[in-house]
């Protein structure tokens, strides 16, 4: 059974006991002969009260570690499988592996376009040469995920800065990037292995997105829960000062 389909159950015995002692709460329990009534009554309210917010903080906090619990392992996973594709890349036969002939010489014409760019690379020097021999291409150190956008680090930051400031949103949690990354994966450097990075990283940024709009939603929503219950508390003392006129 999932965490909240567990919590959802505990929370409506609670709430069924809280009307329950709603009821319970009757004009006569003003009767100063009634006090050891209400007062008995006033503690099975703040004993179901205690229980309430200590529940809600629980369920919260396992929400919330089961959220940073994963996302570490996803973080880990994906950067292990992305390393791999890259390297399997490096074992895939493509066209530059093959000795091409007079022929495929003749049939493959240059573009206008590409002989101006490698023009303009043998001007300002970035221009490479030959791949070394024995390899079709040059090889390229691609860089790795950021690190500490996942996990529990980052979760705990979530929580502080919704903490601080009720506005603060996921969206305002993805604007700030992490400068950190992990170790360079080095690899041919081919047209395949530049998608496989764009498509990694697109694929990590909307888990990342995910990650803290569930982290916020989490937050908000146990937080409601706690702001009713002790709003509720607040009604309830009220009406007991009332009957017993304080």
């Amino acid at each position: 059974m999932a965490l909240s389909d567990v919590f959802e159950e505990v929370r409506q015995e609670w709430q069924a006991v809280r009307e329950e002692h709603n009821v319970k709460l009757k004009p006569s329990l003003g009767n100063s002969n009634a006090r050891p009534e209400l007062d008995a009554l006033c503690a099975a309210e703040h004993a179901r009260h205690m229980r309430a917010l200590d529940m809600t903080d629980t369920a919260m906090y396992d929400n919330l570690l089961v959220e940073a619990e994963e996302s570490w392992a996803m973080y880990n996973e994906y950067q292990a499988a992305a390393d791999m594709v890259y390297k399997l890349y490096d074992s895939i036969v493509q066209p530059a592996d093959l000795v091409a002939t007079d022929e495929d010489i003749i049939a493959k014409r240059k573009t206008l376009l590409t002989l101006m760019r490698e023009h303009a690379k043998k001007e300002d020097g970035t221009e490479k040469g030959l791949p070394p021999d024995g390899k079709a291409f040059h090889s390229k150190k691609f860089r790795g995920l950021r690190k500490g956008e996942l996990g529990a680090p980052a979760l705990l930051d979530i929580v502080c800065n919704i903490q601080k400031d009720p506005t603060y949103t996921a969206k305002k949690a993805l604007a700030v990037v992490s400068e950190k990354l992990a170790e360079p994966v080095e690899c041919n450097d081919t047209a395949n292995h530049a998608t496989l990075t764009k498509m990694r990283d697109k694929y990590y940024n909307q888990y990342r997105l995910n990650f803290a709009t569930q982290v916020e939603r989490c937050l908000r929503e146990f937080w409601t829960l706690r702001r009713e219950e002790q709003r509720w508390r607040g009604n309830w003392e009220g009406l007991v000062a009332s009957l017993k006129g304080d």
